[in-house]
C-alpha cells in the first residue's frame, strides 16, 4: 500500500501545481491514491471538485509514476512522501501549504532538521559586499557543523551554496531547493553548482522530473526554503525581491530572520532595511549571530 501511495503522489506532483488548495483538499478528503484516480476519471469527482478535475486533466498528459521514479533514479535520487519516516519535520508547520511529495538528487538520508540548518538568501543582482557577507555567513555555518540551505539562483544564494560545498566540516554541506524537476538545471549558468550538489550535497524539489521553471513555481519554492531552516539570513534584497517573501514566510513560521544592513542609499539593501524597520528581521551584527541563533535553539 505504501508503494501505491508513493506512486500516486509522484504522479500528482506532475499533474498538480504547487500551492493548489483544491488539490490539497481533495488529497486530504479521499487520499492520494483515489485523488489520482479522480483526476484520471477512473472515479467520479466528489461534489465541488468537478471543475477542478477538468483543469487538472486538461493541460498536461497524465504521467506514469514508474517513469518519473526511474528518471529520478538516473540522477542519483528518488522521491519521499509525508508517510515516510524521513519526511522533513519543518514541513508540518506549513499545514495545507506542505508539498505533496519531495523529489531529491543526492543523499536524502543526510537531510537535517531545521535546528541544524541555516538559510542564506538574497538578491540575484548582488553587490561585491553582499557576496562577501553571504559567503562569510555560509562559511561560519559550515565551520560550526550546520547545513546551508538556499535556492539555486544567481547572486547571493548560489554563491552561498558554492561556499558551503567547499568549506570542510561534518554533516550535509548544502541543500539547494529547485523550482524545476531535479533533472533540469536552472539557471543554466549554475550547471557546475548543480553537479556538485548532486555529488556531495542535496537538491530538493516538489516538482516532478522534466518540469520547467515558471514564475509561480519560483515563488512557491520560497516556503520550502523557509520551512527547512531554523534561521534565515537575508543578505541583500531590493523592494521587489522574492527573497523578502521568503523572509516573511520564515517569520510566520516562527523562524528567526536576520537581516544584513547595507549602505543607506543602496537599492539592493533597501528591502532588508524595510524588514529591519518593521521588526520582521533582526539586525545581523556579525556572522556569529547566525551560529548563535541556531545553537540557542538546540539548547
Amino acid at each position: 500500500m505504501h508503494d501505491e501511495i508513493r506512486a500516486a503522489r509522484a504522479a500528482l506532483t506532475q499533474t498538480v501545481e504547487p500551492l493548489d488548495g483544491e488539490a490539497v483538499a481533495l488529497i486530504r478528503e479521499v487520499g492520494p491514491v483515489d485523488a489520482l484516480r479522480v483526476i484520471r476519471r477512473e472515479l467520479p469527482a466528489p461534489i465541488g471538485y468537478e471543475r477542478a478535475v477538468v483543469r487538472w486533466g486538461g493541460w498536461r498528459p497524465l504521467p506514469e509514476p514508474e517513469a518519473l521514479l526511474a528518471r529520478a533514479a538516473e540522477y542519483g535520487g528518488g522521491f519521499i512522501i509525508p508517510e515516510d519516516l524521513g519526511w522533513p519535520e519543518g514541513f508540518a508547520e506549513l499545514g495545507t501549504a506542505a508539498p505533496i511529495g519531495l523529489w531529491y538528487s543526492g543523499d536524502i538520508e543526510a537531510l537535517r532538521e531545521p535546528a541544524m540548518t541555516g538559510a542564506v538568501i538574497g538578491s540575484r543582482d548582488a553587490t561585491a559586499y553582499g557576496l562577501t557577507v553571504g559567503a562569510d555567513v555560509a562559511n561560519a555555518l559550515r565551520k560550526n557543523g550546520y547545513t546551508v540551505c538556499s535556492g539555486l539562483a544567481y547572486g547571493i544564494e548560489g554563491h552561498a551554496l558554492a561556499t558551503a560545498l567547499h568549506t570542510g566540516s561534518t554533516g550535509l554541506p548544502a541543500v539547494g531547493v529547485a523550482a524545476t524537476g531535479i533533472d533540469r538545471t536552472y539557471p543554466s549558468g549554475n550547471a557546475d553548482l548543480v553537479a556538485q550538489l548532486r555529488e556531495t550535497g542535496l537538491i530538493l524539489s516538489e516538482l516532478a522530473p522534466g518540469l520547467a521553471p515558471t514564475r509561480s513555481r519560483l515563488i512557491a519554492r520560497n516556503r520550502l526554503i523557509a520551512a527547512l531552516a531554523g534561521v534565515v539570513c537575508l543578505v541583500e534584497a531590493s523592494p521587489r525581491s522574492a527573497s523578502l517573501e521568503t523572509a516573511r514566510i520564515a517569520d510566520r513560521l516562527s523562524r528567526r530572520v536576520l537581516g544584513v544592513p547595507g549602505p543607506l542609499y543602496s537599492l539592493t539593501s533597501s528591502g532588508v532595511h524595510a524588514l529591519l524597520s518593521d521588526g520582521t528581521a533582526e539586525c545581523l551584527t556579525g556572522t556569529h549571530d547566525v551560529v548563535t541563533t541556531l545553537h540557542d535553539g538546540t539548547e
